[in-house]
This record gives C-alpha cells, sequence and structure tokens, in this order.
C-alpha cells in the first residue's frame, strides 16, 4: 500500500474536515497563487495582506494556522510557470499536509499507484495534460488493471484532485493534470487584467472583448484567441469540450448557442454602494446554519438560474440594455424575470444572500412564489455540483431588533419561531409575527400566527422614521416612503384618482418601462422644473431612484405641477415628448380614467 495526499495547487485555502470530526481542530494554510501577477494589484501588498490575516487570526486558533514564515500565513507560488522556489514550496506544501494533516492521506492499492504515475508520465512524454479514456485503458491494461478496478481508480483518484474525470459530462477525456482546467479558467480571469492595462491595444485584443469587459459575456469568435488556446488537442481536449464542462460545472451560464455568461469575472461592488439597489422592504434572506454560503455559490447560483440548460417556467435573463437601469456586479446582480415587469435583485452579503423584487403590487406574491423556487432550487444544484454537503441554506428575514444602516443580522426559522443568530453564538427570541407583518414570499405552515401575544411584535416594516436620516437627500427619503406604502395591506389609492405621498410605489410600479431619457421627459411634461430635473439625475445613482425621485416631488405638487392624479399621468405619457400609448391606455384601464385617452 502507498500513502498519498491530495495536491493543493491553485486551492485557496486547505482544511480538514476530517479532523473536526474526529474531534480534532482542523488545519488551514492559505495559498496565495499567480504570484507572477501580484505585482498588478494596486490597492494592496502580499506584506500587507499578511499583517491583515495576522491581526484577524483570534489568539485561539493561530495554533490551527501552518505559516510560511514567522507572521506570514499566505504561501506565496506560482503553477503556471514555476521555478526552482515555486518547486520547493510546492514540495514544503506537500510535506506539511502529511506530516500536520495524517487525517488527510488515503491509502492507495498499489496496482492504482503504479497505473497513476505511469499515466502521468506518458502524458508527460507526449507533451499534453489530457488523454482519452482509451488511451488510458492502455495504460491501465499494461499494469494489469482490468476495466472495473480502471473506472474505481480514475474516480478514487478525482476525489483525491489528483486527476480530473467528470463520466457524466465527458466520459471520454481524462485531465491527468488537474491545472489544465485552473488553466484555462485563469486565462480569462487574467485577461481581466490585461484589459486594464491602458497600453492595450484594441487591435490585438480578440474579437469580442468589449462584451466580455462590460457584461461578462464570451463569445465562441473570442475563444477562438490564441491566446486561449493552451492545452487543447484536436481529437481529445477541444473548444466545445470546454464550454460544455464549465457550463455544466455552472462556472459558466449558456445565453445562446454560441455566447455564454461568466459570473466570477465581474466587478465587485462596494458595500457602502450596495444599499441604493435594496429595493424591497422586505427581501428574501438565504440564511446558512453552517456561518455563511461556501466560496463559488454565489457565482453558480448567478450561472443556474441563466443558464438556458436550467429552465424554469418564467426564464430569467440579465439586463444589457443601455438605458436600463442593469446593475451587473459578482456581489450584486439584477435579473429580468421573463413574462414579468420589474426585476430581481440578489446580493451577495458572505454571511447571507438578500433577494430583492421590484415589480407591481397585483403580481407580487406569484414573483415572489416562483423567485422563491427558483433560488432554493438552484442551491441545491449548486450544493449537488460542488460537492458541499454542509450548504444547507432557510428562507429568513432581516432581524428587525438588530438592524442598523451598516449591519444586520438575518433571523431564521428556529423550533416554528424566528430567531436572530447574534456575534455571540446566543439567540434572541424576535416574537412570533403577526399575520399582517409576514412577508408575502413565507408560506403559511413556515409562522406561527399569535393573537394572543401582548408585547409589541417586531414587524417586518420599519416604524415610521425610522429608516430616514436626511430628508435633504432625496434616496433616502423615496426609500423610507417606499417601505412605508409597500406595508400598507391594501391598495389606498382615492376614487376620485387623485394621488398622494403614500402612492409613490403603485404610481412607479407602472412606470418600470421608462428609460432615463423617459424619466426626464416625463419629469419636464408633469411641470417639474428643469435645473431639479437634471440635479435628481445626476444625483440618482439608477434609474430606479431617477424615477422614484422625479414621481415623488411631483406628488409633492413641487415647482409648476398642477395636477396630481392618474388623469394627469396618463395625459403626460400621452404627451409628443413620449408618446406611451401603451403605458398610458394600461393605467387609463386599471384607474378608470379612460375619458382622458
Amino acid at each position: 500500500m502507498s500513502d498519498h495526499s491530495p495536491e493543493c495547487g491553485g486551492a485557496d485555502e486547505c482544511s480538514s474536515e476530517e479532523d473536526s470530526s474526529n474531534g480534532q481542530p482542523p488545519r488551514i494554510l492559505l495559498l496565495g497563487t499567480h504570484r507572477d501577477l501580484k505585482h498588478l494589484c494596486e490597492t494592496e501588498t502580499v506584506e500587507q495582506k499578511n499583517e491583515q490575516l495576522e491581526a484577524l487570526i483570534p489568539d485561539k486558533l493561530k495554533k490551527q494556522v501552518i505559516y510560511s514564515a514567522d507572521k506570514k500565513p499566505i504561501f506565496e507560488i506560482n503553477g503556471l510557470t514555476p521555478d526552482k522556489d515555486d518547486k520547493r514550496m510546492a514540495e514544503a506544501i506537500r510535506e506539511c499536509i502529511v506530516h500536520e494533516c495524517p487525517s488527510r492521506r488515503e491509502k492507495t492499492p498499489w496496482r492504482w499507484h503504479v497505473f497513476n504515475h505511469k499515466m502521468k508520465s506518458i502524458a508527460r512524454r507526449m507533451k499534453r495534460n489530457v488523454l482519452s479514456r482509451e488511451e488510458c485503458l492502455k495504460i491501465a491494461a499494461s499494469v494489469g488493471l482490468d476495466k472495473e478496478s480502471f473506472q474505481l481508480s480514475l474516480e478514487f483518484f478525482h476525489n483525491l484532485s489528483l486527476i480530473f474525470y467528470y463520466p457524466s459530462i465527458l466520459p471520454d477525456v481524462v485531465f491527468v493534470d488537474p491545472q489544465v482546467l485552473l488553466d484555462k479558467v485563469s486565462e480569462l480571469v487574467q485577461f481581466t487584467f490585461e484589459l486594464k492595462d491602458p497600453s492595450a491595444k484594441d487591435s490585438l485584443l480578440p474579437h469580442g472583448w468589449q462584451q466580455y469587459k462590460n457584461n461578462a459575456q464570451i463569445t465562441e469568435k473570442f475563444l477562438e484567441n490564441k491566446r486561449f488556446s493552451s492545452h487543447y488537442h484536436e481529437t481529445v481536449f477541444t473548444r466545445k469540450h470546454l464550454t460544455t464542462l464549465l457550463e455544466r460545472l455552472l462556472v459558466f451560464a449558456r445565453l445562446s448557442p454560441d455566447t455564454w455568461f461568466m459570473p466570477c469575472v465581474l466587478k465587485h461592488l462596494k458595500p457602502e454602494e450596495i444599499r441604493p439597489h435594496c429595493v424591497s422592504p422586505s427581501p428574501l434572506v438565504v440564511h446558512f446554519a453552517d456561518g455563511g454560503p461556501q466560496h463559488g455559490v454565489c457565482c453558480s447560483l448567478i450561472a443556474h438560474v441563466l443558464s438556458t440548460a436550467n429552465r424554469h417556467p418564467c426564464p430569467w435573463s440579465v439586463r444589457h440594455a443601455h438605458n436600463s437601469p442593469a446593475c451587473l456586479y459578482r456581489n450584486c446582480i439584477q435579473f429580468q424575470v421573463s413574462d414579468y415587469n420589474g426585476f430581481v435583485m440578489l446580493i451577495d452579503r458572505y454571511t447571507y444572500f438578500e433577494v430583492h423584487i421590484r415589480t407591481s403590487r397585483s403580481k407580487l406574491v406569484e414573483v415572489w412564489r416562483h423567485v422563491r423556487c427558483a433560488v432554493f432550487s438552484g442551491l441545491e444544484s449548486v450544493s449537488t455540483t460542488l460537492g458541499y454537503s454542509n450548504n444547507k441554506p432557510s428562507p429568513a428575514i432581516l432581524c428587525p431588533g438588530h438592524t442598523t444602516a451598516n449591519n444586520s443580522h438575518p433571523a431564521y426559522i428556529r423550533n416554528r419561531e424566528w430567531t436572530c443568530s447574534l456575534d455571540c453564538n446566543e439567540f434572541d427570541s424576535v416574537a412570533s409575527l403577526k399575520k399582517e407583518h409576514i412577508p408575502c414570499w413565507l408560506e403559511e405552515s413556515e409562522y406561527i400566527e399569535d393573537e394572543k401575544n401582548d408585547r409589541e411584535p417586531h414587524t417586518m416594516s420599519k416604524r415610521k422614521g425610522e429608516e430616514r436620516t436626511d430628508p435633504k437627500e432625496t434616496t433616502e427619503t423615496t426609500d423610507a416612503l417606499r417601505k412605508e406604502s409597500s406595508s400598507t395591506a391594501e391598495c389606498s389609492v382615492p376614487q376620485d384618482g387623485s394621488l398622494g405621498k403614500d402612492d409613490l410605489v403603485e404610481v412607479t410600479d407602472q412606470l418600470m418601462d421608462l428609460d432615463q431619457s423617459d424619466i426626464y421627459n416625463l419629469g419636464l411634461v408633469l411641470g417639474l422644473a428643469h435645473r431639479r430635473v437634471v440635479d435628481l439625475r445626476e444625483n440618482s445613482r439608477s434609474n430606479l431612484a431617477f424615477l422614484d425621485a422625479v414621481v415623488l416631488h411631483w406628488l409633492q405638487r413641487d415647482d409648476c405641477v398642477e395636477e396630481v392624479s392618474w388623469a394627469a399621468l396618463v395625459k403626460a405619457l400621452l404627451h409628443q415628448r413620449l408618446g406611451h400609448t401603451g403605458i398610458a391606455t394600461s393605467i387609463a384601464e386599471k384607474y378608470g380614467v379612460k375619458d382622458c385617452l
């Protein structure tokens, strides 16, 4: 028998689940890959990152961390073009894992061990790291393995990450060196850094590079560029094989026969810039019992819901229209759901997810039901694909008693009551929610309606004034009004068709399809001053915020506004500067003002 430990090249973190299951603390090793590219990072150095990590690690955990040197938790290594120092580091890491983490060692049948080494040796001689299954079968036969043992050995080495083999996706392809797939993804990620270089010439960039840079879209023509041609073999491993595999592994999402979407290369939105995109007063929070989603879950979920291969009853898409309020970031992304006006916003808070919906009130419950089903079925598929057995999500709310401008805690269901998990790992009762405070995405079986509870319940909507901080800031004010209006169970539009500030959401729901220029013209036609509309446009971070601000000032009768009613809105939409007959007709029929058509 021979002992082996799994290689960890390309991983960001290596720890042992077996250790913790045996009552021993897991060992943690942080691997800094692509050492040759660290000079491209403009925000911080490896030394600064080491200092930050050292400061973050609690004293009680420092014995579990394996250090590369004194107070240096990051092991720097370059796997693409390793030099002597990289090879020495790789050997040191292997030795470290074998001795420091003995439970990571696996006993291997001797013939399997010989087969693995011979397979890698022949692949090196052939100057390629991908072999066909038939080629590997011949090697297995030469060391005395039958077909059944051969198949079992491939699965065994795949589970140890010594090779990659996906029989249900590419049954005829064996990645003898796992670095092949890491290299193929790294080529695309590295290209994002090249695009930041001001000296890069457009004529030398691959066809479709602008689609890739702006929308994370990858086309067939883009992949044909020579810079993305490593490891291919005309019969064994082709571009078709790569795209098929990355689709099934949820790295790519197929948008059309020759176009894919790659969420992991999207830019990151700063936490302080996320708030304007939180459009639901009662978002669906996805809580993870083990402290947060595991690595890659959010990007894989995005790929799953967008992929044409994972068709939902109402397909999802990413809005790329020039004038649309699209938000396209790795941790904050906006979707459009087929057959519904409005959009869905997925926000990754790193310890939990938030899902927001913006749509007409009449469709809200229906859309929430579809979105919740799509998100949780998608997470189940993601966990299966990524091999995460302990990544169990559950629906939650933002705990009203522990939510501030910069900090929130998810409250989830525990023993049929809402429970908020605090930083101290103690539990604080949030109280049973009364029926009128239950978010519309929640199923009846998940809550307890406590009519006899005399204490003031924690409600989903904030009390008046709680969310507002500065009345001069339009975005803050419209957020608060939107929350107050949305918490009303029934639409409170007067019979005469007149409108007030409480109708902000009801009005903007009817105008979701307007682009920025339409909103600008609408403000002028309704009677707002030109200077005010320009200021609102410049100070709004999205079309939604711009629309909210314009409608709010109209409802407040600012500037030269004369009439505030559905009839006035219909007339404005029919004005020659807009000409939105369809929207105007829909509003007129819905709110009984057909006479103004």
